[in-house]
């Protein structure tokens, strides 16, 4: 005997399958072409876990899901598992060379990318201004999210190329299957010495300067530089 469960994700919709030894889950794309795959029950128990907390974006009726406090949105393909982390603008360690001091960060949105064993494949990261971040409490709980519309910006600070690919130099993280393991992706990347050799373009002001500014200044949403897409698209 198996069960059918529809359920609709964000952006695509999704047939899910289960049955006695894994779950079926067949993904419909917006272009309506079909791809179906096989996963654990354990893997499956997760989705549904962030989907409980499905919340609502008033602008453009934008449904996307939360997984603990910074999770603002997942989606799970055929391919693996994506999931976006938002860093709030805040004070983080940067470390410059071995120096590390705490610094203003504007807020990021690290876009994580698994593959079908949980392994990070790929990372990009990305500038959202903080008028485009929304805090929602609902039944008494708080939940981030961003306008779907919200324009990106370039991280100017090293360690990130120009298109927002992370360079991880060489770490690697493997089976990344507990929120706990998330936060440790991201600590190590604020902890990671920072440089500019994988970054092609310059600040307006000169580097040394900027770093010891926002030592005491928060960051300045003017000096950011606009990517070519909106967060919908990231």
């Amino acid at each position: 005997m198996s069960i059918i469960v529809q359920q609709e994700l964000q952006p695509d919709s999704a047939l899910v399958h289960i049955k006695n030894q894994y779950v079926n889950i067949t993904t419909v794309a917006e272009n309506c072409s079909l791809e179906s795959k096989d996963i654990s029950h354990d893997d499956f128990l997760k989705i549904l876990s962030s989907s409980m907390k499905t919340t609502l974006v008033d602008d453009k009726n934008f449904d996307q899901f939360t997984l603990g406090s910074n999770i603002i949105k997942f989606k799970a393909s055929v391919d693996g598992f994506v999931y976006y982390f938002l860093v709030r603008k805040g004070k983080y360690p940067y470390n410059n060379g071995g120096r590390v001091r705490m610094i203003h960060y504007p807020n990021i949105i690290l876009k994580l990318v698994l593959d079908s064993q949980r392994n990070l494949r790929k990372t990009k990261l990305a500038i959202v201004k903080d008028a485009d971040v929304i805090e929602r409490v609902s039944f008494g709980v708080s939940s981030l999210m961003v306008k779907p519309g919200a324009m990106l910006y370039r991280y100017r600070l090293g360690n990130v190329g120009r298109d927002g690919v992370v360079c991880w130099g060489g770490n690697t993280f493997e089976s990344v299957d507990t929120y706990n393991a998330l936060i440790e992706i991201v600590s190590t990347f604020f902890n990671s010495p920072s440089n500019i050799d994988f970054t092609d373009f310059e600040l307006k002001i000169e580097r040394a300067t900027f770093l010891k500014n926002l030592e005491t200044i928060e960051y300045d949403e003017n000096l950011l530089e606009p990517m070519t897409y909106t967060f919908e698209k990231y």
